[in-house]
């Protein structure tokens, strides 16, 4: 993703950078939107090992076409890779994540869960300072001086919470609260997603005309109200509101997610363009999988509690399928509070002055 990225930066002139990133954007989002109903349907009808052979074939085609038909475009470093930052990277990151996924288990004052919080801390502690002290840095972290790619690059991370999150939440809440099988649940995220995808070209081409505020102003006003609306699911919520909630969510997302990535990196200087990429990726991975992690946790925490406390005529059947509807609405009430603080952060994302001023007034 970040040498994709990074490549069409490269060719593309900022005036143009928008409908490219679109169309990129449109190959990318029909993955998650055939994916899940493609592999809900093998696993229906065959193993769920199946899907995992596929992906192995799959990778090793697009690796061979890769090879053949890519070519080099960007003038040749060579650089010495810094092996401490590597481990700091790796092991700081690697235990921030399991202090987020254990605490569904064994609760946020589990020792376990607060060690690993504390170690994770200071070992990414070190690795931030690292990269500002060598010059070989794994990650150039002095973009992020730049105000505009350091605001873009908070607010992409927490969309990118806001909608990876939420993506496994829905098939676990249809599969569990709803008793529905795993075809329907793919099916749930199938139209989303692909209105994500095929709206990221025409995001692209109004970008490129009129600039990323009113896509901001729009999407986000858009996510939080349908981002509130999932916060009220029960065990009998309708399966077509489901679909239709969740489709205009990933409406206002496609709306989002590259404008903020393109702004963000057009503020930078050319020579900065292969860390502003290579950070904002990163950013969003991290964020994507500590979201996930915090959100299960909450969801299986909301679920303890409802079981804990559930009435007594409840069958144990009924006690599942509400506790992961509490869960599932806890998790979604806790995306909220993160959509509404990005949006107040994206509030203060301005273009530079020579690209604003080539825009369209919408």
């Amino acid at each position: 993703m970040p040498l994709m990225q990074f490549t069409l930066f490269t060719l593309f002139s900022k005036e143009h950078r928008g409908f490219a990133m679109g169309l990129a954007g449109l190959v990318i989002q029909f993955a998650p939107a055939i994916g899940p109903t493609v592999t809900g349907l093998i696993i229906d009808q065959a193993s769920w090992r199946v899907p995992f052979i596929i992906i192995v074939g799959i990778a090793l085609v697009a690796f061979i076409f890769g090879l053949i038909s890519i070519s080099s475009y960007n003038e040749v470093k060579y650089t010495k890779l810094d092996k401490r930052s590597v481990m700091y990277s790796t092991i700081g990151f690697g235990l921030m994540l399991y202090a987020f996924s254990s605490a569904g288990d064994l609760g946020f004052t589990s020792p376990v869960v607060i060690g690993a919080m504390i170690i994770s801390s200071i070992i990414i502690y070190l690795f931030i300072r690292r990269q500002f002290n060598i010059s070989n840095a794994l990650l150039n972290l002095s973009v992020f001086k730049n105000r505009t790619f350091a605001l873009c690059t908070i607010s992409s991370m927490i969309i990118m919470m806001s909608m990876v999150g939420p993506a496994l939440l829905i098939p676990l809440y249809v599969q569990n609260s709803l008793a529905l099988s795993a075809l329907l649940f793919g099916l749930v995220i199938m139209p989303g997603a692909i209105i994500n995808g095929i709206m990221s070209v025409f995001t692209g081409k109004f970008y490129d005309k009129y600039g990323p505020r009113p896509l901001i102003y729009t999407g986000f006003t858009i996510l939080t109200i349908t981002t509130i609306m999932l916060c009220f699911l029960h065990t009998d919520t309708s399966y077509t509101y489901l679909i239709v909630v969740y489709a205009i969510r990933m409406f206002s997302v496609s709306l989002l997610m590259m404008p903020i990535n393109t702004t963000g990196i057009n503020s930078l200087k050319n020579e900065e363009i292969s860390h502003g990429t290579a950070i904002m990726n990163f950013g969003r991975v991290m964020a994507g999988s500590l979201g996930t992690a915090l959100m299960v946790t909450l969801m299986s925490f909301g679920a303890k509690i409802f079981s804990s406390t559930s009435p007594s005529h409840l069958t144990a059947t009924e006690i599942k399928q509400q506790s992961i509807a509490i869960g599932v609405d806890i998790s979604f009430a806790f995306v909220a509070v993160l959509v509404m603080a990005a949006y107040v952060i994206a509030l203060f994302i301005r273009e530079p002055k020579e690209i604003e001023s080539n825009r369209r007034k919408f």
